[in-house]
């Protein structure tokens, strides 16, 4: 029962239906890395009433060789080959399948309906793909409102319909566009929503989010973060509902849900956020608490311009010098911003020192 995934958990309740076996929490982390699956070569790249099984789609796209999982790292095939061939989530119906990538516009947005019963629906909206756009967007919430959080909100608006019951969910920035989109949502048609989950994402800039919205999700939110939790403490929306969970891989890894450790039908509960993680995310809202929107985004435009500067379109093609760009844009941007740069350098190559300031608090 140790080192189980959720691949394992296809394995294990894969031939349970969902009336066999109600929804709970880890299907909620398959249906939000399923978000994450590109659906358009299965012809699914439809707002409107078009309809497919989860089956019917991963047997086309494999037949065209065409898939491909919008994560940091992608791959990941033998989890949605036993997703698509699985009885629990091969009948799934896949609905409002949409994607909207614009450069420009610094743009990255995707969602779509996973359909589980006659009256259930989950809500998937995709996180942060590999690309320098999607990147810098996630950055710019500490600054300003995005583009995809407003494509949120008018999805769910649109697509949810009188007489169904959702659940919704997303990772990282998934689970932030979530947020969002419920948090605008009018009181009625949120009513239709039962739960959300939201998978180790970022919150709101204070200053450019009124958190008076975010009221009524906090009896209806479900947060899951790993134990090295950084996206999560970025802006951090400290939900009654917190659960933290084990994880097989090391330091930012963990962001991973692939990782996320299990046992049997539950997750395996860590007592803690780690101290490394804790010291980071405390030593990076320093500086966000302290700098002016346009200090933001000065640091930040300077960031991608410099993660640019060679030509990269996708984050993983900046390999080696890139986390020095990075600490280097931050000493550029302001005599605070150098400090903070400084003491998270010292925190990066020293992990010890994270242990000490944890003992010593």
């Amino acid at each position: 029962m140790k080192n189980m995934n959720i691949e394992d958990y296809l394995l294990w309740r894969g031939d349970y239906t969902f009336a066999q076996e109600p929804f709970n929490p880890i299907d909620a982390v398959v249906f939000a890395e399923l978000a994450y699956v590109n659906f358009a070569p299965a012809g699914l790249l439809d707002y409107g009433q078009k309809t497919m099984t989860l089956n019917e789609a991963g047997k086309k796209i494999m037949e065209l060789d065409a898939y491909e999982l919008k994560t940091l790292n992608g791959g990941e095939e033998n989890f949605f080959r036993l997703a698509y061939e699985s009885k629990r989530f091969g009948s799934v119906l896949i609905r409002h399948y949409t994607e909207i990538f614009d450069a420009e516009n610094n743009t990255q947005f995707s969602a779509v309906h996973f359909q589980y019963g006659a009256r259930n629906t989950f809500i998937g909206f995709r996180g942060t793909d590999a690309s320098i756009v999607g990147w810098k967007e996630d950055f710019m919430i500490s600054f300003t409102l995005t583009k995809s959080q407003e494509f949120a909100k008018q999805y769910l608006n649109t697509t949810l319909q009188p007489g169904m019951r959702y659940i919704i969910g997303g990772h990282s920035k998934g689970g932030n566009l979530a947020m969002y989109a419920i948090a605008n949502l009018d009181p009625e048609k949120r009513s239709w929503i039962d739960h959300l989950y939201v998978l180790d994402a970022p919150g709101f800039a204070p200053d450019v989010f009124d958190y008076e919205k975010l009221k009524p999700l906090y009896g209806m939110t479900t947060r899951l973060m790993p134990e090295f939790a950084i996206i999560s403490k970025i802006y951090e929306i400290d939900f009654p509902d917190t659960i933290i969970v084990e994880s097989s891989g090391v330091a930012t890894q963990q962001h991973d849900v692939i990782t996320w450790q299990l046992y049997g039908p539950r997750f395996r509960l860590a007592e803690k956020n780690s101290a490394v993680s804790k010291a980071v995310m405390e030593v990076v809202m320093r500086w966000v608490k302290n700098e002016s929107i346009e200090e933001r985004k000065l640091f930040v435009n300077e960031i991608f311009d410099a993660l640019r500067a060679g030509g990269a379109t996708d984050i993983t093609k900046v390999t080696g010098k890139g986390i020095f760009k990075v600490l280097e844009a931050f000493s550029n941007t302001s005599p605070q911003a150098k400090d903070v740069a400084m003491d998270l350098a010292r925190v990066l190559i020293n992990p010890n020192e994270a242990e000490r300031r944890e003992e010593d608090a």
